[in-house]
């Protein structure tokens, strides 16, 4: 009986997935049908955001771009990949 109320306990202290851990496809899906329907409602606005470039690059793309990118760096052990460069090995 003692297993099975340890299971129990893992069980409930084990993290629960959230609404968009757990259906991620359905939110991409979800995020690109509202991002059809809001192109096609609010046209103007949508061209506007399209023509703000520097150097032919889309500043909304860009920034967004960055958005994804920067939760992930604090993750990055920069003394590892300091060190993957000190290795000089063949690629062959």
């Amino acid at each position: 009986m003692s297993a099975g109320c340890a299971a129990a306990r893992e069980r409930a202290a084990a993290p629960t997935l959230g609404v968009f851990e757990r259906h991620p496809t359905a939110w991409v899906f979800a995020c690109i049908v509202a991002g059809i329907a809001l192109g096609l409602r609010l046209r103007a606005p949508f061209e506007l955001l399209g023509q703000i470039e520097v150097a032919q690059i889309n500043l909304p793309v860009a920034v967004l771009g960055w958005l994804m990118i920067v939760p992930m760096l604090p993750k990055v052990d920069l003394h590892g990949a300091a060190r993957l460069g000190l290795r000089v090995e063949p690629s062959v």
